[in-house]
């Protein structure tokens, strides 16, 4: 993208955001930059992530929460634009009815996270006794949001380079050890390879 088109696509991006804010320019402005300056907006384009900040927020989504969800979406899509576009539509939907609903957790489900899997640690309960919540209407959108936020603040890649979700801080600590430890450990034989190969 030319600086010209950058120019325009911030432009655009600014004037969408003032008519979903109700004319307030200024925190139009403030929101289009944050969203700017996140590494998703590195990684996947301004464009996609002003995308899905303004899909939210035309659902009712408040500024701050659009905000915070579409950095946790952009993880848990880890790149793919079109699992980045599912989620994002999925959310909104959701948090438009203000509960979860079975069609909307299939879109999250198959764009890569089942937020069952973080409300079993969450709430202590089964994927079957969640399962039977949704269905009457018990799930909220407050607690979806909040498994996807637990679930990112607790991502962490392995030597593999796979990536899991530690279910508590411990865990999230002892992973981050063991990556780096075995970092330490392909660092060190490394060089014992230089080292031999220069003899």
């Amino acid at each position: 993208m030319s600086v010209f088109e950058e120019g325009m696509s911030r432009q655009n991006a600014v004037s969408d955001f003032e008519t979903l804010l109700y004319g307030d320019k200024e925190a139009a402005k403030k929101l289009a930059e944050d969203i700017r300056q996140t590494d998703a907006a590195t990684l996947y384009g301004t464009d996609t992530m002003n995308e899905a900040v303004k899909q939210m927020i035309g659902y009712g989504v408040d500024t701050e929460t659009s905000f915070q969800m579409s950095e946790a979406l952009s993880d848990i899509a880890m790149g793919d634009k079109n699992k980045m576009g599912s989620l994002s539509m999925a959310f909104s939907q959701m948090a438009g009815l203000g509960k979860l609903q079975t069609q909307d957790w299939k879109q999250m489900v198959g764009a890569g996270f089942n937020p069952f899997s973080q409300m079993e640690k969450d709430l202590g309960k089964s994927k079957d006794e969640l399962q039977e919540m949704m269905e009457k209407g018990k799930i909220t959108s407050d607690m979806v949001k909040d498994a996807f936020m637990h679930a990112t603040q607790t991502k962490y890649l392995d030597i593999e380079g796979k990536v899991h979700y530690a279910s508590d801080e411990n865990e999230l600590k002892q992973a981050k050890a063991d990556f780096e430890k075995a970092n330490e450990e392909i660092a060190k034989k490394r060089r014992q390879k230089e080292r031999m190969a220069r003899r």
